[in-house]
């Protein structure tokens, strides 16, 4: 997700249902790293006014930093098991 183009963040809005503020999210440069870093006042500063759909939207990026977290956690320790096992 952080490698997102403004354009696969478009995409994604609208996989979620949320597409009527892809042109939004194009206009302010919204690639994957700056939606992992949107909070809710810069969702109001885009135009997402309605707060159910902030509130969706924010749900769904916490599950891609859950996500994203675990894999990192998962990477971590494959890589330690990995020096671990050529160092033994």
């Amino acid at each position: 997700m952080r490698s997102w183009s403004s354009d696969q963040v478009g995409t994604w809005l609208a996989s979620i249902g949320l597409e009527q503020y892809a042109a939004k999210f194009e206009e302010n440069a919204m690639d994957g790293n700056a939606l992992l870093s949107v909070d809710d006042q810069g969702m109001r500063e885009i135009g997402i006014t309605v707060v159910g759909h902030r509130i969706k939207l924010q749900k769904e990026l916490d599950g891609f930093k859950r996500a994203a977290a675990s894999a990192k956690k998962t990477e971590t320790l494959l890589t330690f098991n990995q020096h671990y096992w050529c160092w033994h």
